[in-house]
């Protein structure tokens, strides 16, 4: 089984991975790890685990911090699920509580845990009950121990029926970051409402060296093109005039290093944004 968790920084300019941190390592006591949820302010971190005890009927819903400075004694054991009920996967939810999941496996104790005549994944509505019928609900997850409110099967679907997974939802409001030239939401100050335009089209070729920039569907008549690297400077400007709707260019880039780019293609009645990475 699989008893390992890792933590890593994410920077969301180059999308490179740094700052390494294992909690746990294989033979730490905790293993089949299933899912994962983090608190919505990051002191958190929950898990379901399956498969456990000698018979491998039982799976845990686990509370740890990530603010101490002992993982390990940090855990809390929040629900227990012996077969036929086996917990599922966690989801944050859009009012930041955190949804698992969970199934009815049947009356077999063979690893399948087949339901007699159905496994319960070939929608054997004959299996739903208070456990698959229902979602957990975490009401608290910034919170420690009990505190954190974690409520078994309190959220009921209606006639529908739960099984162990849950939609793969990520978290991708995470707002403009200002300053950044790596946040099309918020890049050099521009605002919001202009950026969203969906006619900037760019293609770098790696053996010429050349950034194609073409839009269409453009309302101004004076035009400025920008490029920006990583760090915020300003590595190519072009102004003219427009004669139509269209703009195209052939952007040399030879001179400049490697990295990603941002580029900002701007008239007095839009603003185009787009990215690329010349390597």
């Amino acid at each position: 089984g699989q008893g390992i968790i890792d933590r890593f920084d994410f920077d969301r300019c180059t999308g490179v991975l740094s700052n390494f941190t294992n909690y746990l390592t294989l033979g730490s006591g905790y293993s089949n790890f299933w899912s994962f949820e983090v608190s919505p302010d990051e002191s958190k971190i929950y898990t379901s685990s399956i498969y456990q005890s000698n018979n491998q009927d039982t799976s845990y819903l686990f509370q740890f911090d990530l603010d101490t400075a002992n993982f390990i004694a940090s855990v809390d054991t929040l629900g227990t699920f012996v077969q036929p009920s086996l917990a599922g996967l966690l989801q944050s939810g859009p009012d930041n509580r955190i949804y698992l999941s969970s199934t009815w496996t049947g009356a077999d104790s063979s690893i399948y845990y087949v339901y007699p005549d159905c496994f319960d994944y070939l929608y054997c509505y004959e299996t739903l009950n208070n456990v698959n019928n229902n979602l957990s609900v975490i009401n608290y997850p910034d919170s420690a121990g009990i505190s954190c409110d974690f409520q078994p099967f309190s959220f009921n679907l209606g006639s529908h029926k739960a099984y162990t997974g849950l939609p793969n939802n990520p978290n991708y409001e995470l707002g403009k970051w200002v300053g950044s030239v790596c946040d099309t939401l918020g890049t050099v100050g521009i605002e919001e409402s202009l950026l969203v335009q969906p006619n900037l089209s760019l293609f770098y070729h790696t053996e010429w060296h050349i950034t194609f920039v073409n839009a269409k569907g453009l309302k101004g008549k004076q035009y400025k093109l920008e490029i920006f690297n990583v760090a915020g400077q300003l590595v190519i400007e072009e102004n003219g005039k427009l004669d139509s709707e269209y703009y195209t260019s052939d952007v040399a880039l030879a001179s400049v290093g490697n990295g990603m780019f941002v580029v900002r293609l701007s008239t007095e009645k839009e603003v185009l944004t787009g990215k690329f990475v010349k390597y």
